[in-house]
C-alpha cells in the first residue's frame, strides 16, 4: 500500500457541511494530522496486524485532533505499546495547551496493551460528523 497516496486521497474527499475532513486543507494542523496518520499506517505496515478494530467515526477530542483513530493527543505524544510517541515523529496538532486525553481512546489503548500484536485501528466513516455549527460535538 502506498501510504502517502492513500492519505493524500483521503485529504481530498469532500464532506457535508456537518462533517469535518481533518486531513483536508493547507493549515499546519491538517498537515500534521496527515503526517500523523501516514506515520501510524507506516508503523502498522511494519507490525503486520492480524486484527482490524473499526469504530464508527472520529470524535472531536480524538481523531479529529490527532488524525489517528482511537487516539487522543496525550496518547499520541506519550506513545503506546511501542507505537506513536514524540520519539517516533508524532506531534499534536494544536500549538498550545496540555495534550488532551479522551476516555474511549484511553480504554481502547489499555485493552490493546494486553494484545500480543496491536490491531490496526480505523473508522467506518473516517471524518468527524458533528451537529451543524457545533464542530466540538
Amino acid at each position: 500500500m502506498n501510504v502517502d497516496a492513500f492519505v493524500s486521497e483521503l485529504s481530498r474527499v469532500p464532506v457535508a457541511a456537518d462533517c469535518f475532513n481533518q486531513y483536508a486543507g493547507a493549515s499546519r494542523a491538517s498537515a500534521q494530522r496527515r503526517h500523523n496518520l501516514a506515520r501510524y499506517l507506516q508503523q502498522m505496515q511494519d507490525v503486520h496486524p492480524e486484527v482490524l478494530l473499526v469504530g464508527e467515526a472520529p470524535g472531536y477530542r480524538g481523531c479529529r485532533l490527532t488524525g489517528i483513530p482511537f487516539t487522543s493527543e496525550r496518547l499520541l505524544t506519550e506513545g503506546q505499546v511501542g507505537l506513536l510517541g514524540r520519539e517516533n515523529g508524532f506531534r499534536p496538532c494544536r500549538s498550545s495547551g496540555r495534550p488532551r486525553g479522551e476516555a474511549t481512546a484511553t480504554l481502547v489503548w489499555q485493552a490493546i496493551g494486553r494484545f500480543q500484536h496491536p490491531p490496526l485501528l480505523w473508522n467506518a466513516y473516517p471524518f468527524h460528523p458533528h451537529r451543524p455549527s457545533l464542530p466540538e460535538s
